[in-house]
């Protein structure tokens, strides 16, 4: 589940998607897996464009603990330009592998993402 801050959990008083994600997962009939964490030093991205919202998103996740599975399913209530889901998917992607991204010694993992509805811009 696209992780939130703690800001936002205070002020909606409950997590969308960890809610759906719990329901999926035992819909699937597969482990949810919850480790990894959301920097809180972002500011929202409603309103930016991608490219803020991309630069906004540098460096906002990391994991807790390594993923017991290589193959991960990443999953967000709203996306407008896929932005957060792809900054949490660069969490799993060592610093080494993107320089040599031809070096397949690294640990990769197969990522899917995942979204319950599209948003738009204004």
């Amino acid at each position: 589940a696209m992780p939130t801050t703690s800001q936002r959990l205070v002020k909606r008083g409950f997590d969308p998607v960890s809610i759906l994600s719990a329901q999926l997962s035992k819909h699937w009939q597969i482990p949810l897996w919850q480790g990894v964490k959301r920097i809180d030093d972002t500011v929202s991205q409603q309103g930016l464009t991608r490219a803020e919202r991309l630069s906004n998103l540098d460096n906002a996740f990391a994991l807790i603990e390594r993923p017991p599975t290589k193959r991960l399913l990443l999953f967000d209530d709203v996306s407008t330009t896929g932005a957060s889901l792809q900054a949490l998917a660069q969490a799993f992607i060592p610093p080494a592998a993107i320089k040599s991204a031809t070096d397949s010694s690294h640990n990769s993992y197969q990522i899917s993402a995942y979204v319950l509805a599209h948003g738009s811009k204004p």
